[in-house]
Order: structure tokens, then C-alpha cells, then sequence
């Protein structure tokens, strides 16, 4: 009996091994990539760090930001601008009601032929986690994706339980 018992042990341990790999992609595709709850009729929100001084932006600064018009804050740091992938929904529906234009438009600064070139991220996940770090940085994500360490910023005046919300 107690062969039989070590042999059932030994198998398990023999499973578990040869899962282990298998485990940890699935945990890495988890943390990596968006598989939250967030659905097209949760609203999308502007994030930043929560030190930063500002607690609401315009459509019209926004718009800027997101088309290289704005590279500072208005204390003058420098902003970091971070989008989502092109492939994501969340991005064209922020660029079609803030930038009105394709989400695949590239933009230049302002009287240069340099192209403006935001930080992409992989997930809005690595949006909040770059908000939680860079005090300079600007992020948009799903009301449900946002968690403790980031603000919500109002855009012009008005947050996501308004009913005049920009994203509603």
C-alpha cells in the first residue's frame, strides 16, 4: 500500500512540474494583456498621477496632447503622453469623439516634420501602472480598469457619473 501511495505522489509531482510552465504563460498573458471586465459601455476616463496638480482638462487640451500640440504641462513638466494599442476599441472611440479623426492618424509637432510619437502601451493595465509612476504622465482608460495610486481628471468640468459626460 504504501508503494501504491508514493506512486500517486510521485505523479503528482510529475504533473505539477511539467504545468508549471504552462501556468506561468497564462499568468504572464493575464498581467500583460486586457482580460478585465471592461465592456464598450463602461466609461473611458483620463488618468494621471495623483500628485498632479491639475483635477480637470479640456477637450480642446486634450486634443492637443494626443496630436503633439501640447508637450508641457501648464507648470511646465514635461508630458508623457501614453496611448492605447491601434488594434484597441477604447482608441478609436477616443480619438473619433477627442480627436474626431482615424486613430490610426499620425500627427506632427507643431511647425517641425518631426512626427509626435506617444508611448504605446500593451493594455490600458500598463496605462494605470505608468500613471501610478511618471508624476508627468496622461493615460485614458475604462472607468472599471482604474485603481488606487492613479487620479481621474474631470474633462471639461465633468465626470463619468454626469450625464452631460463626454464619453456616456
Amino acid at each position: 500500500m504504501a508503494c501504491s501511495f508514493q506512486s500517486t505522489q510521485h505523479s503528482r509531482e510529475t504533473l505539477i512540474k511539467r504545468m508549471k510552465p504552462v501556468i506561468n504563460a497564462l499568468l504572464f498573458f493575464l498581467m500583460t494583456f486586457d482580460v478585465g471586465l471592461a465592456t464598450d459601455n463602461d466609461p473611458i476616463v483620463v488618468i494621471v498621477h495623483p500628485s498632479n496638480q491639475f483635477s480637470d482638462i479640456s477637450t480642446d487640451e486634450l486634443r492637443r496632447a494626443y496630436s503633439g500640440g501640447m508637450q508641457r504641462w501648464q507648470d511646465g513638466q514635461k508630458l508623457l503622453v501614453l496611448e492605447n494599442p491601434l488594434e484597441h476599441e477604447i482608441r478609436a472611440t477616443f480619438h473619433r469623439v477627442i480627436l474626431k479623426d482615424d486613430p490610426a492618424k499620425q500627427y506632427f509637432l507643431p511647425d517641425s516634420p518631426v512626427l509626435f510619437m506617444p508611448t504605446v502601451r500593451s493594455s490600458s493595465r500598463s496605462i494605470v501602472i505608468y500613471c501610478k509612476r511618471f508624476k508627468n504622465a496622461i493615460g485614458y482608460v475604462r472607468l472599471s480598469e482604474v485603481r488606487p495610486g492613479v487620479k481621474i481628471l474631470t474633462i471639461n468640468g465633468l465626470g463619468p457619473d454626469d450625464d452631460a459626460y463626454i464619453f456616456e
